[in-house]
């Protein structure tokens, strides 16, 4: 026998023994799932450029020059990351011991990963700060992918309104 054909006889063997683990595979109902990719996670910054440039943004302290900040909402305060990073959802809730807890699920729109830092303000039914801003707080984004920002608040009677604050990460 040849070497060539004994390098023919052990690629029909393996051959052979990995079609008959593929096919007891199948029988014992074991057949690998497919692994697909998730599709990419689209993003359209249309809406909030348009909304820079209709002047929604603070401006200096002169009568009628100020765009009030919408309460209840997350605010990218940070231009580094204004077109990396988007904001899916914002949410408030009492927990059982009658804090106020916000969460935030961000988007990184980008191919490599990000952090970004979040901070909240609580406020009370005429926009007092109730307590400090909380500290900055980290989170992870993988590319094109979300993460979340949640945090609590210490009071537990005052708190009526929050601003939560996005910059990029340190």
């Amino acid at each position: 026998m040849t070497d060539k054909s004994r390098s023919m006889n052990r690629k029909v063997s393996k051959t052979t023994a990995l079609g008959a683990l593929m096919g007891a595979a199948v029988l014992a109902g074991c057949v690998p799932t497919q692994v697909t990719r998730p599709p990419d996670v689209a993003c359209d910054f249309t809406p909030y450029l348009t909304a820079v440039q209709a002047g929604q943004v603070i401006m200096g302290p002169l009568p009628g020059t100020m765009t009030a900040v919408p309460l209840n909402s997350v605010r990218v305060i940070d231009p580094r990351i204004a077109n990396k990073v988007l904001v899916q959802s914002v949410a408030a809730r009492r927990t059982e011991t009658g804090t106020v807890e916000v969460q935030s699920r961000l988007i990184n729109c980008t191919d490599f990963p990000l952090q970004v830092q979040g901070r909240t303000m609580f406020l009370d039914t005429a926009n007092f700060n109730v307590e400090p801003p909380s500290a900055w707080q980290r989170v992870f984004l993988p590319p094109r992918s979300f993460g979340q920002y949640q945090e609590k608040s210490t009071d537990i009677r005052r708190v009526a309104n929050f601003t939560v604050e996005l910059r990029e990460g340190d």
